[in-house]
């Protein structure tokens, strides 16, 4: 897909997938990137398809180091890929299960270092503007441990506006239906009533207790403890921790008034409890709990990246015209080894043929360009017969000229010859009144060894001006030129 090369899955979900890709430039510039498309069956949808673009137009506007980077979009054969920014890490669902399979709860600081990275990133979406400057009204929708994921040098990054709500989105959610995932939904999104910012608000404090808690809040069976959630959620496991507790028992506050007005302003209450681990500190958690994965994955992506290819990642179609001017290798001998090296040579254009309407134009063109030749023989003979010729010989060449000077190609006319009659077996003659008649006499004629101005007078006895050899082939009289 133009320099994007598709390489493996790493994902999927609701209706798109995710590839890990290679982004080839030139100069040997190579990169990993993350390719998001449609699902085969959700190709032709076109509700599928708007929600795609919407994607991409809102992430585009956000710009923040806690928010996965949409880099391009590109489309072939009418399908669209969305080109994202490729972190290698694990997604926080991933490292909360493993610490539970450990039984090894996640250290107070390195989930207060990843909540509030969740929270910036969150507060910078909903404070994005478009190109003008007017705010955009991002909400997520879909806040959850799967669509955080933690990168290898510490830092927490959201990722998925796939069913954001936005001004100016193409896709509108029908009155009813539900987007999002059920159990980290705030109460005014499962009543399909509008949702601001506050909703994500909702649903990042979800994700928070789950953090320090190293266990989801609602379990995913008890579908109507998640209906039925209130203030009063259960946050038991939170009692050693009771300013953390207070401040995520108000971000699951039922009434959006009673949440924290902005994912920023609940950042900014979780930091200062402390203590808040650096990037470079849950960095090293994380290769701790699952540093083997990542350098396996690792290896793996680099060889993908490196690639044992030479071959472009992209060719431009070639038009008729680049074809013809393209060069061609003559095969290698059969010496193996000594093979031939290829050479390039530059193919011709075919040659083009003469049809049969432009014959006599070249017919004409050659009279016209020998005239000259045989006129200078010509006068070379002098007086005396022509030569002799033998049997084979072609016949005498005929031609007359006009003017007081040698005339010039552009001035040769080419005549039609005489009909030409036969007196006796193999030999060929004409009556005086088959020929045709001769332009104007030349008095005077400059001829080559006679001398700068030398002349003679006409003869009279140029009626006919010519006479026959000794084959009866008429011959002009080099005197009637004179």
């Amino acid at each position: 897909m133009g320099p994007y090369r598709l390489l493996s899955p790493i994902g999927s979900g609701g209706f798109g997938q995710v590839f890990l890709g290679r982004h080839a430039g030139p100069h040997g510039f190579s990169r990993l990137v993350a390719l998001k498309g449609l699902a085969a069956e959700k190709q032709d949808e076109l509700e599928a398809v708007a929600m795609l673009i919407d994607e991409a137009r809102i992430a585009s506007r956000v710009q923040h180091p806690n928010v996965v980077q949409m880099l391009d979009v590109v489309e072939q054969a009418s399908r669209i890929w969305l080109v994202m920014e490729h972190v290698h890490g694990e997604t926080l669902a991933r490292l909360i299960a493993r610490t539970a399979e450990r039984g090894e709860p996640i250290p107070q600081a390195v989930a207060s270092g990843i909540a509030c990275g969740v929270l910036r990133g969150l507060h910078a979406a909903h404070e994005a503007t478009d190109p003008s400057g007017r705010p955009l009204g991002i909400v997520h929708r879909d806040v959850s441990p799967h669509n955080v994921i933690v990168s290898a040098h510490g830092v927490a990054r959201v990722l998925d506006f796939g069913i954001a709500k936005a001004a100016g989105r193409l896709s509108v959610t029908r009155h009813g239906q539900l987007k999002g995932k059920l159990l980290y939904m705030a109460p005014e999104q499962l009543t399909v009533d509008p949702v601001d910012r506050r909703a994500d608000v909702y649903a990042a404090a979800v994700l928070v207790s789950e953090l320090y808690a190293g266990r989801r809040l609602i379990e995913p069976r008890d579908v109507q403890a998640a209906l039925d959630r209130s203030s009063e959620t259960d946050l038991g496991s939170l009692t050693e921790l009771p300013v953390l507790r207070s401040i995520i028992a108000r971000g699951l506050a039922k009434n959006p008034a009673d949440r924290h007005p902005t994912a920023g302003a609940m950042a900014d209450a979780i930091e200062a409890c402390g203590p808040l681990a650096s990037d470079r500190e849950v960095a090293g958690w994380l290769r701790g709990l699952v540093g083997d994965e990542l350098a396996a994955r690792q290896l793996a992506w680099e060889s993908n990246i490196e690639g044992t290819s030479q071959e472009p990642a992209h060719v431009p179609a070639l038009s008729d015209a680049t074809v013809s001017a393209l060069v061609i290798a003559p095969p290698p001998t059969a010496r193996g080894s000594d093979a031939a090296a290829s050479i390039r040579v530059p193919v011709p254009p075919p040659p083009a043929r003469y049809s049969s309407a432009r014959w006599p134009m070249v017919v004409g063109a050659s009279a016209l360009a020998m005239a000259p030749v045989a006129i200078v023989i010509l006068l070379r003979w002098g007086d005396g017969d022509a030569p002799a010729q033998s049997p084979s010989a072609a016949p005498a060449v005929e031609t007359s000229i006009s003017g007081s000077a040698m005339p010039t190609p552009s001035a040769v006319v080419p005549i039609d010859p005489p009909a030409i009659s036969t007196t006796r077996p193999g030999v060929a003659s004409a009556s005086p009144t088959d020929i045709a008649p001769l332009g104007p006499r030349v008095d005077r004629l400059s001829v080559p060894g006679e001398g700068m101005h030398s002349s003679r007078p006409a003869p009279r006895d140029c009626d006919p001006p010519y006479k026959l050899d000794q084959r009866g082939v008429k011959v002009l009289k080099l005197e009637c030129l004179r």
